[in-house]
Order: C-alpha cells, then structure tokens, then sequence
C-alpha cells in the first residue's frame, strides 16, 4: 500500500477490493494498516487476523 495519507480512500478502495475478492487477503491486510493510521485498533486487529486466516504463509500480513 503506497502511503499518500488519504486512508479514507484506502479503506474504500480495499473494501471495494474484498467485495468483489472476498479471499483477497493483501486487501484486508492492506486495510488493516489503513485502520491502524487511523487509530481505529479494534477493526485493524479484526482486517489483519483475516489477512493472516486466509495467506498464514504471508510474513506481511
């Protein structure tokens, strides 16, 4: 995820991503760093967990 601070868009953008790829885990982990910014921890831990069930291979996520 390319950091400009528009974290708004990204959190629409990657939702937009996971509604048409639910398995999309870079999506929800890329959403997940999006909340974090945000100082939203609750649904960073929630995005992140999912990023992790889906690609547990994944260091990044």
């Amino acid at each position: 995820m390319q950091d400009n601070g528009d974290y708004e868009k990204a959190i629409v953008d990657c939702t937009e991503a996971i509604r048409f790829d639910p398995q999309n885990a870079e999506a929800y982990y890329n959403r997940g760093l999006a909340w974090t910014e945000k100082r939203e921890n609750d649904k960073a831990i929630i995005d992140c967990t999912e990023a992790i069930r889906l690609d547990p291979q994944d260091a990044s996520s």
